[in-house]
């Protein structure tokens, strides 16, 4: 299948309809300045890969190098996946549920304080529990220290892309399903993606 770009001043398209796809199409079609905004699918519905395969956990931002890209996204992108779903909770079900990251002995527990050091650095809520915290939250895990990350969570990402493609519907995109892209063309500028 072809689209004739022709005649589609100031519109776009966004190929794959997972979150990630679904969320930037949903963003554009807000924008006043765009025409129509495009989402070009090669699976039959949306989310059929990645973002129906992943763990839906909403990560606290623990783990990235502290000045990376990655870093700066996660802590973002938390927060404002919080927010949109705290603003719609029956449409997208979320919930903090922290994590818990042990350490069984010594060595493990100084890989902990450097965890907590950097959080702290980052704004990221963590802190120790003592073991009577420990035993009574979860009498059954046995560990020499608990570090607990309170802003990671879980999310419903079916709910989450279902909640997306209302918004885009509701703003008129064109949405094409198995609609699978090979090959882009733009005067002057060509890119194949096999």
């Amino acid at each position: 299948a072809r689209i004739n770009c022709d005649n589609m001043n100031r519109s776009c398209a966004v190929i794959g309809g997972g979150v990630v796809g679904l969320a930037v199409a949903a963003r554009l079609a807000r924008s006043l300045a765009l025409g129509s905004v495009y989402v070009l699918e090669r699976h039959g519905h949306i989310g059929e890969e990645t973002s129906s395969r992943n763990s839906e956990v909403v990560h606290a931002g623990l783990y990235y190098p502290p000045e990376s890209l990655k870093m700066k996204t996660c802590l973002e992108g938390k927060q404002l996946l919080y927010e949109t779903c705290n603003r719609w909770p029956s449409a997208i079900p979320i919930r903090r549920c922290s994590k818990w990251i042990v350490a069984q002995d010594d060595d493990e527990a100084q890989v902990l304080q450097e965890i907590h050091a950097k959080a702290s650095l980052l704004g990221v809520p963590t802190r120790f529990l003592s073991a009577e915290e420990q035993h009574r939250q979860e009498p059954h895990v046995h560990a020499s220290t608990v570090l607990e990350s309170s802003s990671t969570g879980i999310v419903d990402s079916h709910a989450l892309m279902l909640f997306l493609m209302a918004q885009l519907t509701s703003t008129a995109p064109v949405l094409f399903f198995i609609f699978p892209v090979a090959f882009l063309f733009y005067p002057s500028i060509s890119l194949s993606l096999s």
